[in-house]
């Protein structure tokens, strides 16, 4: 407990600060991915924006359908290879379409850790000048928990993600983290109790159960996301681009009321005249044959993302979002 530890894997240390952002990827990395606890390992590159997409020039050329997906980790991609995550498998399933003449570009904008308040933030200052046609915006209902949490995520100090609590320790307390055992013992419980104390100035943290209640504990948490939906339908409407939003749902996805987060989106959605694609009853009826969530981790494995690539495929076609 005593004897300096091994660095903290450098794959958390992937962050940069930003001026209107609370914080993006890194632009330009590659790493090899394998989260501590996790069940999976792979190569993970980011591109010149910090998306982890191949380049794509910000004016669009002429003839193609552009998409910009906004979302978090599971949009993203986290716990599969590029090739495997929905919007990859999404893009080339739709230009693979017979009599298709528009090819499909998808500008994969997912962000780790991001919920809907910088999602928003991010369209409004980047994605715009891509000019999308369609923008997906990805949600999972621990959006609603991150923004109960708010922006105390916001901090990065030499590539890590810190709370406004861990920030404060100054860079020796960050040192001591990342090579003492005993450090993170001790720093780790101390923290904790800080930012509890901290939240909303009640003392009370997160309750994960009320996220899926109606008028429970994280109802205002619900209407600020639901806030910050209506500007990004607002802004899509601004620049002459339609909108979906895409229901991921949580590795807990089987729990009796995990069909609450659906319900209201898709309810929110027709106040609003905006398609929303539910992927929560295609991932149960998957989970009967195959993993689609890692046992050791909350993302998806590569069938789950697989299902939610064909999902909103028939979305976007039945529906006439991608002529």
């Amino acid at each position: 407990m005593l004897h300096l530890a091994p660095p903290l894997p450098p794959n958390y240390g992937e962050y940069t600060p930003d001026d209107v952002l609370p914080f993006r990827r890194a632009p330009n990395q590659t790493k090899i991915a394998h989260p501590i606890g996790s069940d999976y390992e792979y190569e993970f590159r980011t591109n010149s924006e910090g998306f982890r997409d191949v380049e794509h020039a910000r004016e669009k050329a002429p003839g193609v359908l552009r998409i910009l997906a906004l979302g978090d980790s599971y949009t993203e991609g986290e716990g599969a290879r590029f090739e495997d995550t929905y919007l990859y498998r999404l893009e080339q399933m739709l230009n693979a379409r017979p009599g298709s003449a528009r090819r499909v570009e998808i500008i994969k904008a997912g962000q780790a850790r991001y919920w809907t308040d910088p999602e928003r933030l991010l369209l409004e200052v980047i994605g715009v000048h891509y000019r999308p046609d369609l923008i997906l915006v990805g949600f999972t209902p621990n959006d609603v928990t991150d923004t109960y949490i708010g922006w105390s995520y916001r901090y990065v100090r030499d590539g890590y993600l810190l709370t406004r609590e861990a920030y404060e320790l100054g860079p020796a307390g960050l040192w001591v983290y990342l090579h003492s055992h005993l450090g993170r013992l001790a720093l780790r419980p101390y923290v904790q109790r800080r930012l509890q104390a901290g939240t909303r100035g009640d003392g009370k943290t997160m309750r994960w159960p009320e996220v899926f209640r109606p008028n429970g504990f994280h109802e205002p948490d619900w209407q600020a996301v639901e806030a910050q939906l209506e500007k990004m339908i607002d802004i899509a409407r601004s620049i002459g681009a339609a909108i979906v939003l895409v229901h991921i749902p949580a590795n807990d996805f089987r729990r009796s009321n995990a069909t609450y987060a659906g319900e209201r989106l898709t309810a929110f959605g027709r106040r609003h005249g905006v398609p929303v694609v539910d992927t929560l009853p295609a991932l149960r009826a998957a989970a009967t044959v195959e993993r689609v969530y890692w046992e050791r981790d909350i993302h998806c494995t590569a069938a789950g993302y697989s299902v939610i690539a064909e999902t909103l495929y028939r979305a976007l076609v039945e529906e006439h979002l991608v002529p």
